[in-house]
């Protein structure tokens, strides 16, 4: 009598398709989870979190397919999952942000390390008068802050 395999261990995927696959879960976690709320408290734990998933995919797929081919896989589904989610965040502070249509530089708009990283040398609040004479009296500085508005004293 014969044994036969479980269904999941039967399954050939090409590793097109799981890429393809991976890239959908990359899309799909930034609409499902990362769009809602206030993540930033928690991004240590993120992080935590994908590098272990990338660790126990190394492990299973190195397992299954040797070293060479498992890190390739491996390597591939992973990059293919974080272009996705990336890609879908930055479209969508972009383009469908409710924040927008307030003017402001576009790295500003994509990332929360502007600020600190135009904070760097202690020179803030000089940056800030550049940006007001670049772009008004209403700027965006951030991708939550709505904006920092001069003040004019007559």
């Amino acid at each position: 009598m014969e044994v036969n395999a479980a269904p999941w261990t039967a399954v050939s995927v090409s590793l097109g398709q799981a890429c393809l696959l991976a890239t959908v879960s990359g899309f799909l976690s930034h609409i499902l989870y990362f769009i809602r709320g206030y993540h930033d408290t928690h991004a240590l734990q993120i992080l935590v979190t994908h590098l272990s998933l990338y660790l126990a995919l190394c492990i299973m797929a190195v397992t299954r397919l040797g070293l060479s081919r498992g890190l390739t896989s491996s390597v591939a589904l992973f990059s293919s999952y974080l272009a996705a989610l990336f890609s879908s965040i930055v479209i969508y502070r972009l383009f469908f942000h409710r924040l927008r249509h307030f003017p402001g530089p576009v790295a500003a708009k994509i990332t929360k390390f502007y600020g600190p990283w135009t904070a760097r040398n202690g020179q803030m609040h000089l940056e800030q008068n550049k940006l007001f004479a670049k772009y008004g009296d209403i700027v965006r500085i951030g991708k939550y802050i709505c904006c920092i508005v001069r003040l004019r004293i007559l």
